[in-house]
């Protein structure tokens, strides 16, 4: 599921210097979250709740266990979900800035779980992979979900997509994360940085604890990534922990023309325009006063005055009225 959203008005400042007009710079924050949930059923309030809490703006869920393709608002947010003919799988996507969202894409139900053959693995990564191609370069993409793999503590190789700051042992599927990070000129924002276990581990059972919930960004926005960690505190609706990164965007306000009421260039009322422009309103006038001898006094003087500014805008031209 993929969802594009205008810019944020949630501006945190604009200025200008005494005397001299700055050019305005606005910047907004804003905080995406991702959460494998178990299930959202008996808990979509206190969820959406939680977020609130975290002052998520944008959180994608995995394993909602919710049927069909629908909408549901609760508490100031609004979930696009997507979820199989049964109550397996499902995903969703959460936000606050639903009056600023422009589409909603869904793209099956589908989630990267344990215990999937390789032959369905595969089709997840060209599904994903075919998703992503298909995000115009000139917007931003923010990935995130339940990936099932480890990328590892250190680079080892994958230096541009691999902050060397990642958690556990290296596994094939995060290999797999790595190689597809690479291709498509992403970074693994979890793994830029530096944090304590309980704000990297995203998934704890019993003394088992992994991190394979990530963030991915493309490179080139990966400045406007501030922080990545998780929520530990939030850990009681799922053994997954709910996975934060914040993003602080600017957007250069572009010059405005003001717009203004087009102007008789009355500059060019000199020489030869002088003369055409006297001659011309002498005959204009002689033509409508004969012709409007029937008329009250104050119809003929609206049907003399638009001829004349008519001659005017002839004959001298008028400006194209931007500022």
């Amino acid at each position: 599921m993929v969802n594009y959203v205008r810019s944020c008005p949630s501006d945190l400042g604009a200025g200008r210097h005494r005397g001299v007009l700055a050019k305005v710079k606005r910047t907004f924050r804003l905080r995406f979250g991702s959460w494998n949930v178990g299930t959202l059923t008996g808990k979509f309030l206190e969820l959406a709740d939680a977020l609130g809490r975290c002052n998520v703006d944008i959180a994608c869920f995995q394993e909602t266990k919710w049927t069909g393709k629908s909408t549901r608002k609760v508490n100031g947010y609004k979930l696009w979900y997507s979820g199989a003919p049964k109550s397996i799988n499902g995903v969703g996507i959460i936000e606050r800035l639903k009056d600023f969202v422009v589409l909603v894409e869904r793209h099956g139900d589908r989630l990267m779980l344990s215990g999937l053959g390789a032959g369905e693995k595969k089709s997840f990564w060209d599904s994903l992979d075919e998703l992503v191609r298909s995000c115009p370069v000139d917007q931003r993409l923010v990935l995130g979900g339940d990936l099932h793999g480890h990328i590892g503590v250190e680079s080892d190789g994958y230096a541009s997509v691999h902050g060397g700051l990642g958690f556990g042992v290296r596994n094939d599927e995060g290999r797999t994360i790595l190689d597809f990070a690479t291709a498509h000129d992403l970074v693994i924002v979890n793994s830029f940085f530096r944090k304590r276990d309980s704000q990297m581990i995203t998934f704890q059972s019993g003394l088992n604890k992994t991190q394979i919930d990530y963030f991915l960004v493309r490179k080139g926005d990966f400045r406007a990534c501030k922080d990545c960690k998780v929520l530990p505190r939030e850990a009681g609706f799922s053994q997954h922990k709910l996975l934060v990164i914040d993003l602080l965007l600017s957007r250069r306000a572009t010059k405005t023309e003001k717009a203004v009421k087009p102007r008789i260039l009355w500059k060019n009322l000199m020489g030869e325009a002088a003369e055409r422009f006297r001659s011309e309103t002498s005959s204009r006038f002689t033509k409508e006063i004969r012709e409007g001898s029937h008329m009250e006094a104050d119809e003929l003087w609206t049907l003399l005055a638009g001829g004349m500014r008519e001659t005017e805008k002839e004959v001298l031209g008028v400006t194209r009225g931007t500022g």
